[in-house]
């Protein structure tokens, strides 16, 4: 009996933590992939005035100094910053699917082809003004690649998107709608 009476409780808590708004102004990750030295993380973001959307991280972390002391390697140290620019992706999980479809689309253009993204600059954990994000296909040795680049009003940053990191992020997106089919 205590089972059962246990189990119910954990259903209810389940059933009130699932049905509860997002709260504003708070990142909730849907999925992240790691791509060499880079993180690239799908969200949703709802604003102060209740908008809501999905986004697509592409985080970028500049090593401003990097030293090592001797051949030993015992001293070392670096200065790094995070640099993150958000592209828009839709406020519907329909919509962001959409735009990780036309990511793949890109890879099919020749090099050289650039478009651009509406996005948002990231300002520790919540979102900041908006930005745009110049993405251009280039050719490596490996394949095609998506180039972003990105203007944080001091510098411009890059990050560089595989044809790969794309489809895992779409699986990652078609797993969690399978698990959460009431979101958005």
């Amino acid at each position: 009996m205590k089972r059962i009476f246990a189990a119910a409780i954990f259903a209810c808590i389940a059933l009130f933590a699932g049905a509860q708004d997002i709260p504003a102004g708070i990142r909730m990750e849907i999925t992240e992939v790691e791509q060499d030295d880079n993180q690239f993380t799908i969200f949703t973001y709802k604003d102060e005035d209740g908008t809501f959307a999905y986004y697509l991280s592409l985080g970028r972390e500049l090593k401003l100094i990097e030293v090592a002391d001797g051949e030993d390697g015992i001293f070392n140290a670096s200065l790094s910053h995070v640099d993150e620019t958000c592209v828009w992706l839709g406020t519907t999980y329909d919509e962001a699917m959409g735009t990780l479809e036309h990511l793949l689309t890109l890879f099919d253009k020749e090099p050289g082809y650039s478009t651009e993204f509406s996005g948002r600059l990231s300002m520790v954990e919540k979102l900041g003004k908006p930005t745009v994000a110049r993405c251009v296909v280039i050719k490596r040795l490996l394949g095609k690649h998506l180039f972003f680049l990105f203007d944080n009003g001091r510098y411009t940053a890059n990050a560089e998107l595989t044809k790969g990191t794309v489809k895992s992020l779409i699986t990652a997106m078609k797993f969690d709608k399978k698990l959460h089919p009431n979101r958005q």
